[in-house]
């Protein structure tokens, strides 16, 4: 996301580049108090029931996010068997896929400019970052994929970015999150995190299922068919 407004639908996700909420917005919105935790709405809507998790929309902003008692907390005590379950998905298609993403939204890369991947994994969009000239940085909830992330030479941190804007301090010219929002209870929260990481004039670029897309209502339909099961 910048200053400038753009968007791209692609099998049922969509990435958008678009005006950013101002920093000074609050970010104590949480679904426990009833509240959209992008928008700050209230009157969330029942999207997905059972299973590991219960899913929300906000009929304001059409966002959706984990709720209840297995909701994000339950990703991050169980981090590490995330990603190991996650990376058994990952294919050197996707990484690439979400690289040619980022090069059509940025266009021509500026020299020594540096980039943040939310939710890293172990390192392979950063890997493809690298190579085109980036400066590469990362976060993740999971300590082995910091620590597989950290091998190939990324400055990578165990950390979560709902919690707050990168350590340190520092700020970079690029930031992406690709299929993290939707897993987050407050994402609205990791949204400004992400801004005040971003240098200005910087760029944030948001990858996350777009609710009520024929891909979200098969998928729930889905869900529903294998015994509310999402693996």
């Amino acid at each position: 996301m910048s200053n400038d407004a753009a968007s791209e639908d692609r099998s049922g996700r969509q990435a958008a580049r678009e005006t950013l909420p101002s920093a000074s917005r609050p970010d104590t919105f949480h679904p426990a108090d009833g509240l959209c935790g992008m928008c700050g709405s209230t009157g969330l809507m029942p999207h997905v029931r059972g299973g590991r998790h219960d899913v929300d929309m906000c009929p304001h902003c059409r966002s959706t996010m984990v709720t209840g008692n297995t909701a994000a907390s339950a990703v991050i005590d169980n981090a590490d068997q995330y990603f190991r379950a996650y990376s058994g998905e990952l294919t050197a298609g996707k990484t690439q896929a979400c690289f040619d993403l980022f090069l059509s939204v940025t266009g021509s890369l500026p020299g020594n400019a540096s980039i943040l991947d939310i939710g890293c994994g172990n390192g392979a969009f950063l890997d493809l970052a690298r190579e085109s000239g980036l400066e590469t940085a990362g976060i993740d909830i999971s300590a082995e994929a910091v620590s597989e992330s950290s091998t190939k030479g990324h400055s990578v941190y165990t950390a979560s970015i709902t919690d707050g804007p990168f350590p340190g301090g520092r700020l970079f010219d690029f930031i992406t999150m690709w299929d993290v929002l939707e897993h987050l209870t407050i994402p609205g929260k990791a949204i400004l995190n992400a801004r005040r990481s971003l240098k200005p004039g910087g760029t944030l670029i948001v990858l996350t299922p777009m609710s009520s897309s024929l891909y979200d209502r098969l998928g729930v339909l889905l869900f529903r068919l294998t015994g509310k099961r999402f693996d």
